[in-house]
């Protein structure tokens, strides 16, 4: 199922870094056109959030604000599945 389109300074790998080699995947990409990819590792991202703390807030400000449209995005897509389904959806429930 596609999801969304990624655009220039999008990144992604954001939820492996945050939690860990264990996290269960939540995602795939797959390049559509050409694109450039800029691999940063995540030792290096973190010895540089260990001497640049600005940039570790900065980090999980984006993170967080990517994730609050993930999942009013999934919100949005599950409520349109639900209706198409037609079960009723009050405005209580989706709130």
């Amino acid at each position: 199922t596609d999801v969304g389109k990624m655009a220039k300074g999008d990144f992604f790998g954001d939820v492996s870094f945050v939690f860990g080699a264990g996290a269960p995947c939540t995602a795939s990409v797959v390049a559509v056109t050409d694109v450039t990819v800029i691999e940063i590792k995540k030792e290096i991202l973190r010895a540089t959030f260990a001497i640049r703390p600005d940039l570790a807030c900065k980090f999980y400000r984006l993170f967080a604000a990517l994730n609050v449209r993930r999942l009013e995005r999934n919100l949005v897509v599950a409520f349109y599945e639900r209706k198409k389904s037609s079960v009723m959806v009050t405005k209580e429930e989706f709130k």
